[in-house]
């Protein structure tokens, strides 16, 4: 195998295989390494099973043909240092790299995995029946990072990998997209992503970045795959239950709102920063939602009301006080990726407490206790 290529060219690309190669301690060696394809064109492959990237590096010029893996890690940095043309030649498992008219001799050797291609992992590609669609990468992105906050772990002991699992993806769903952990859910509705249930893992949103054009997506069962033509990724998921029918109902359902605000910027930051103060003391909040403010108190087993504030924010729909008890850390994710909207408190506790503006809403499960009798003895405490 030998090829020259610029080096800053190949460099980019290496960034982008950079971040599909195994780096955990238990990943194979395999997975360590960078697959190198010279042919008609040079491509460059990584893939740590979960996740794989193809390239197609432009500006290259080959001369012998053949293939290899090499240690990624250490590749990159080196290739990093150079510029200009670079010569790459790998024979009997040497890879000799060297930088074209350089103004000192240099020269590089590596060693190549010895049967590398053989046992590299094998990237599958979409068969016949994989479902297709073309998609703004911008756009994905845009609609991936509206509810991705809500895509977390369940860090409870009933929770389990099946919950855990769907919990870090993204949904797409005939133009519903949302995120949930089953605690609180973040749904937004586009009808022009008309994806068929497609579960995006969170952590797989920054591949997006690397597109520079329209992205085909093929679905097919637990593998997706995305391509613009030079850059081909694929993403491998659990198989995880399809929750759309739930987040449907929930989102299309029309509850009785006993109480509704509707926050501006200043009463949300100000309801922000009274709720990391609480958080100091404790993870959850008990709160009563008044005509004129918002009671919110600490819930910690050593003094449930020790701490409480009253946060000035009128009602726009009142009917009656209403109680309810919320994880400190939910409610912050909410109001921060909400900012000025509304908020709407239901009439039961079976019901989630909702927040949303002109793109977003939210819904987080009220918790289990009840506060409302100490609650409001502590704000006679603290009124009189």
């Amino acid at each position: 195998m030998e090829f020259e290529v610029n080096a800053d060219r190949l460099l980019d690309d290496l960034k982008i295989i950079k971040n599909f190669i195994g780096t955990s301690k238990s990943s194979p060696d395999i997975t360590k390494g960078i697959y190198i394809i010279a042919d008609d064109e040079l491509i460059i492959e990584a893939s740590d099973f979960r996740h794989g990237c193809r390239i197609i590096v432009e500006d290259a010029e080959i001369f012998r043909g053949g293939e290899c893996v090499i240690e990624g890690t250490k590749f990159i940095n080196l290739i990093s240092t150079l510029s200009n043309r670079i010569k790459i030649s790998e024979k009997r498992g040497s890879v000799d790299i060297s930088q074209i008219n350089a103004k000192r001799p240099q020269k590089f050797t590596m060693q190549a995995y010895i049967d590398g291609p053989d046992n590299f992992p094998i990237m599958p590609s979409p068969g016949k029946n994989a479902k297709k669609t073309i998609a703004d990468p911008d756009i994905l992105k845009r609609e991936l990072n509206l509810v991705k906050f809500a895509a977390e772990k369940v860090n409870t002991v009933f929770s389990g990998d099946d919950i855990n699992d769907i919990a870090q993806m993204i949904v797409f769903d005939r133009g519903l997209i949302y995120a949930t952990n089953q605690q609180k859910i973040a749904v937004h509705k586009n009808p022009s992503i008309n994806l068929e249930i497609l579960h995006y893992p969170k952590t797989a949103i920054s591949f997006l970045n690397n597109f520079e054009n329209n992205v085909s997506i093929e679905i097919e069962n637990d593998l997706f795959f995305m391509t613009d033509g030079r850059i081909f990724v694929m993403i491998k998921t659990p198989i995880v239950d399809n929750l759309s029918h739930r987040v449907k109902s929930i989102h299309e359902d029309d509850p009785i709102e006993e109480v509704v605000y509707y926050m501006d910027e200043a009463e949300v930051n100000m309801f922000v920063h009274s709720l990391k103060q609480l958080n100091i003391f404790s993870e959850s909040t008990a709160i009563k939602f008044n005509k004129q403010n918002i009671w919110i108190a600490s819930t910690n087993s050593d003094s449930p009301h020790r701490t409480i504030q009253s946060i000035p924010v009128e009602a726009i729909e009142f009917q009656q006080p209403m109680y309810g008890v919320f994880s400190i850390d939910y409610l912050l994710q909410s109001l921060r990726a909400i900012g000025e909207g509304k908020l709407y408190i239901p009439k039961t506790k079976q019901q989630p407490l909702k927040m949303d503006n002109e793109e977003v809403s939210v819904y987080i499960a009220q918790m289990v206790g009840n506060f409302e009798d100490m609650l409001d003895q502590r704000i006679r405490e603290v009124t009189k």
